[in-house]
């Protein structure tokens, strides 16, 4: 009875302490560098960073969560797919190598070539991390996982730091992304060693390819709606502008990532023991979402409110062109969290395809919003736009994931939720009144401190309320 309690709460506790102490961490490393570093540098490594990814979902293939989800793989399986991604790992990182400079012409930044060059060594790490990582996440082993994440925050932010103060410019971010990879696979291979060299079978494949198969279109039509928005305004504003959007982006996802990542990882091992059981899986989703939204819609008030203090805090007076983009941003966050967690509700439950036609559908709603926000001109509109594409998005999802995977009615979503949209209406106006009558200067660190004071006593007093509620299998 106690046991999906017991270790879903473990898991959800260990990956929530890697990511706040995570946020901390990477807020400190982040604002040390952007005052040692120019827009332009984080402009480079943000287009760099957006090639990189989209290459290693050429090497993923979906593997990682199909070898989650299915039971039959065994020791030869496991080593065939961990060959067979190390493979196509190298070939997709030595054809980025070779056209990095093509790449560089169409973005005219000679720069960008030797950036892209050396980040394709993060290519073949990434394909050597899927089998590892996933039997880590299989195992339950989160409190691993979560030491991990964090030893190797902490070392590459802090070699990042010295390479920017002895003058590397750029390619301080490029060796802190490196050093990051090189360690995780090394930790990885160390729990879960396995043959460099093993044999492929295609029975191997056949067993995960269904199922990759779907997972794979979606993160790659994922990654194109997410990441769109960035070439766009490298090309068609400038890599200034591009660094302004970039820092308010990243900032504002922070919070959004950290927040989801507590319970993503977690939810796949934990919810797939309900895929038979849709009722169930219902239920306990609905908990789990009424404890998120209960802390992320008030966090995006807070962010919003917050946003001028944050960015000159964190990066500078020269970073206030951020401003504005971060504040239209931050409208979405609370969405964003709570769309975050569909995707292990259809992979937990075997609903792969209906996940690939939703991305597919979700993609056309954002990339024509955002392309509104481009038709308007200015970050600030495209940032605007980006938010409203979100919203759609969120109803859109939510509608079909109840519809077509809960077989249940869409209100319940709404009731789980509606307290959540009462605390964040609480905190707009809490949050209005500290920012336009308590502290009315145009940038303060007690006003910060106050909000942030506030939205961290909610965040506590909502996760003690949380180990109270009923999640026992």
């Amino acid at each position: 009875m106690g046991t999906y309690k017991s270790e879903f709460i473990k898991g959800v506790l260990y990956t929530s302490v890697s990511k706040y102490v995570g946020i901390f961490i990477s807020i400190i490393i982040s604002s040390i560098l952007a005052r040692l570093l120019c827009p332009e540098d984080f402009g480079v490594i943000a287009l760099a960073s957006i090639i990189i990814a989209f290459v290693n979902l050429m090497t993923d293939l979906g593997f990682g969560p199909a070898i989650i989800q299915i039971e039959e793989l065994d020791d030869k399986d496991l080593g065939g797919l961990f060959s067979l991604t190390f493979l196509i790992g190298g070939i997709c990182a030595l054809l980025l190598y070779c056209f990095a400079d093509i790449i560089a012409d169409y973005y005219n930044n000679e720069i960008l070539i030797g950036v892209i060059q050396f980040l394709s060594i993060n290519i073949v790490f990434a394909g050597l991390n899927i089998v590892p990582n996933a039997l880590l996440l299989k195992r339950k082993q989160f409190k691993l996982i979560a030491i991990r994440t964090l030893v190797m925050q902490v070392v590459a932010g802090l070699f990042a730091i010295l390479m920017a103060l002895k003058g590397y410019g750029v390619y301080s971010l490029v060796f802190q992304s490196i050093l990051s990879s090189l360690g995780i696979f090394i930790f990885n291979y160390c729990k879960n060693p396995i043959g460099f060299f093993s044999p492929i079978y295609r029975s191997s494949i056949k067993k995960v390819f269904n199922f990759s198969l779907f997972q794979f279109l979606s993160s790659l039509i994922n990654y194109v709606e997410k990441t769109l928005d960035k070439p766009l305004v490298g090309k068609f504003l400038d890599l200034n502008m591009l660094g302004y959007y970039e820092k308010s982006y990243r900032l504002m996802m922070l919070p959004v990532n950290n927040l989801s990542y507590v319970f993503t990882p977690v939810m796949q091992p934990m919810f797939r023991e309900f895929r038979n059981n849709m009722k169930d899986m219902c239920q306990k989703y609905l908990v789990m979402l009424k404890c998120i939204a209960c802390i992320a819609f008030p966090l995006s008030a807070f962010l919003y409110f917050s946003a001028g203090d944050l960015i000159y805090l964190f990066y500078g007076n020269q970073w206030d062109l951020a401003v504005p983009p971060f504040r239209n941003l931050s409208l979405s966050v609370g969405f964003l969290v709570l769309l975050a967690t569909t995707g292990p509700i259809y992979q937990s439950s075997n609903n792969v395809r209906i996940m690939f036609v939703n991305t597919v559908i979700e993609a056309v709603i954002a990339i024509t919003c955002m392309l509104l926000g481009f038709q308007i001109g200015g970050i600030d509109n495209v940032a605007l736009m980006v938010s409203i594409g979100v919203l759609i998005r969120f109803f859109f999802i939510y509608i079909v994931l109840f519809s077509k995977v809960f077989h249940a009615p869409i209100v319940k979503l709404f009731c789980a939720i509606k307290e959540a949209f009462l605390l964040s209406f609480a905190y707009i106006i809490i949050f209005y009144a500290i920012s336009n009558c308590i502290f009315s200067d145009s940038t303060s660190i007690l006003r910060l401190g106050v909000s942030s004071c506030l939205l961290l006593a909610l965040v506590v007093g909502i996760l003690l309320k949380f180990r109270l509620l009923k999640l026992k299998r």
